[in-house]
């Protein structure tokens, strides 16, 4: 299991590298060491969902007009097949951009998440100070009342950064 999870951070790692999840223009290289096309400018009229009702899903929209090379996404999806990830799904302004065929299956079980948790915890907290719901730079006390006083004071950054020195 801890392999299946490690081909999965593995290839989220080569979707960040890659650029797949970021807009640029520089010639960038990936995690193997192979020189990436550089990716081409987001376009304006590039469509935005907005987030979706409780319990439903994000809505799925053309990769290309999101500004992904459809070739270069479908090699990313299926280099997360070939290593056996039970899960790869790309998003870009709210829109899902593509998917795994397991997705849709393995949506519905149970993952084993061992330290990729952190990773989705971030994620969800990123998405959270950016809606103002919360900032990074609060105690966590404020959010956990029931914390002791050393713990409360502690910052979300802190935690973010596992630099609460506890």
């Amino acid at each position: 299991m801890s392999k299946r999870i490690n081909r999965s951070m593995s290839l989220a790692l080569l979707l960040l590298a890659s650029g797949l999840g970021a807009c640029g223009s520089s010639s960038q290289t990936d995690v193997a060491g192979q020189t990436l096309a550089s990716l081409q400018p987001i376009p304006s009229n590039a469509p935005r969902c907005s987030q979706p009702a409780e319990g439903e899903l994000y809505p799925p929209v053309d990769a290309v007009k999101l500004g992904f090379d459809q070739a270069r996404l479908d090699a990313a999806l299926q280099y997360g097949e070939r290593l056996l990830s039970t899960s790869v799904r790309v998003y870009r302004y709210g829109c899902l951009a593509a998917q795994t065929p397991a997705d849709r299956f393995s949506v519905y079980s149970p993952q084993f998440m061992a330290s990729a948790s952190k990773t989705v915890l971030a994620l969800s907290l990123g998405r959270a100070a950016t809606l103002g719901y919360l900032s990074v730079d609060e105690p966590i006390g404020k959010y956990l009342p029931e914390a002791d006083a050393a713990h409360g004071a502690l910052t979300i950054r802190q935690l973010l950064n596992q630099v609460s020195g506890l």
